[in-house]
């Protein structure tokens, strides 16, 4: 069942968390094109998942909005594409 198949995703999980985390933190520097370059890679990382691991790619959603909200985060239109591949990657 879906149990089963989370547990398969704990691994996938810690290989998601370790491409992200240094685009996150690329994308709290204080410049507008860095910004940008780390949302490209992350879009496109989300995008180009062949058997995506949507527990990990849905727990990336709230981290996004936060950099959408953000006034300090100067790539928004950047991160428009990581949007639109999270919703596909994670509609049921």
């Amino acid at each position: 069942g879906e149990a089963a198949a989370d547990h398969g995703n704990v691994g996938l999980n810690s290989v998601v968390s370790l491409f992200v985390k240094p685009l996150f933190e690329s994308m709290s520097e204080n410049n507008k094109a860095v910004q940008g370059g780390a949302a490209m890679c992350m879009a496109k990382m989300v995008e180009s998942a062949s058997d995506p691991p949507t527990m990990a790619f849905q727990k990336l959603c709230p981290r996004i909005c936060k950099y959408l909200n953000s006034p300090n985060f100067m790539a928004k239109a950047a991160l428009l594409p990581v949007v639109s591949s999270l919703s596909q990657v994670c509609s049921f």
